[in-house]
């Protein structure tokens, strides 16, 4: 597949999971965020069996602005580019990344603005970096768009000074990039992203 949006009955089936599981979660018959991982598993997954393959100008590199570090001075929001490189936290990292691999990295607030960017920007596919509830209800604010989504790290808690593997990111940007396919099973755990 080299372009295209997951297929209607597999966003209905998502959606429908999540708004089931939701519920569940609401009575604690399921452990918190865990709708939000099974949407982020389910079509990360989906995206990448696939084998999507997108031109690099057409991924959209999603990143929240709690990967910043909080005093610091540089305004990234909408502009990565401002950013100093300073090494105190991973956005110099990711905006090298997405420099090398010619895809576009935009630091949002949140689903409204990052809703709004995809609308604008009109993307193949989306990589976003968030907690499980952001990126989660991301995902599906966002379908039928393929989306592959990494979990960040919390340190230090929920939305303050959270970090992302690098290398999970640049991982995701290669395989869409090359189009690569997954086999059924193979990592798309968002687990595997704590730690």
């Amino acid at each position: 597949m080299t372009s295209g949006c997951l297929s209607r009955p597999f966003c209905l089936r998502m959606k429908t999971t999540y708004l089931f599981l939701k519920l569940m979660e609401a009575f604690r018959l399921v452990s918190e965020e865990r709708p939000e991982l099974h949407v982020i598993s389910g079509v990360t997954r989906k995206t990448l069996e696939s084998g999507l393959k997108a031109p690099p100008d057409k991924v959209l590199l999603l990143l929240p602005h709690c990967l910043q570090h909080h005093d610091c001075p540089h305004r990234i929001t909408f502009s990565i580019g401002n950013c100093a490189r300073c090494g105190r936290c991973v956005v110099g990292s990711l905006a090298e990344l997405a420099e090398k691999t010619g895809v576009e990295a935009v630091v949002t607030t949140g689903g409204t603005l990052a809703r709004r960017l995809i609308a604008e920007r009109l993307p193949s596919v989306v990589i976003a970096v968030a907690c499980p509830r952001d990126l989660g209800q991301g995902i599906i604010d966002s379908l039928p768009l393929p989306a592959l989504g990494v979990l960040n790290l919390r340190p230090n808690g929920d939305c303050f000074d959270t970090t992302v593997s690098v290398d999970k990111v640049r991982d995701m940007i290669e395989r869409v990039v090359s189009g690569e396919r997954i086999s059924t099973g193979e990592g798309c755990n968002p687990s595997e992203g704590k730690g």
